[in-house]
């Protein structure tokens, strides 16, 4: 994880988001875009939430907390649906005769389904609390 976080990926991933955080739609769906990539890339869902705990932890107190945990809940928990390096994806797919990253793609449209009803709840969160 530190030499992770002392790579220039970190460096490109704080520019990306601290420059969206006036735009909380566009952050929430950039944080669910990360997720997706993260875990098409192999990032286990608790390792890419500390990377962007790390990248977040200064606009912290200028983002609706609950909104924030609510995207980052529902998009790490989406991962166990379609990460193709996930234990359920590869059983289901070993039983189903697939490779784990067909049956990825064919569980991704309920994913980003789900991965986007929740960025609109928790936007619309923020403009209750």
């Amino acid at each position: 994880m530190e030499m992770l976080s002392a790579s220039p990926f970190i460096a490109y991933l704080e520019a990306v988001f601290l420059t969206n955080t006036e735009h909380e739609l566009l952050l929430f769906g950039l944080i669910g875009l990360y997720f997706i990539l993260a875990s098409f890339s192999g990032f286990h869902p608790l390792v890419s939430i500390a990377l962007l705990g790390e990248v977040l932890s200064s606009v912290l107190a200028d983002i609706s907390s609950i909104s924030l945990a609510l995207v980052l809940i529902t998009s790490s928990l989406a991962t166990a649906i379609y990460s193709p390096y996930n234990l359920s994806v590869s059983l289901l797919a070993g039983q189903m005769n697939l490779v784990p990253f067909q049956l990825s793609f064919w569980n991704l449209p309920f994913s980003l389904y789900f991965i986007g009803s929740s960025i609109l709840i928790a936007y619309g969160l923020t403009f209750i609390l």
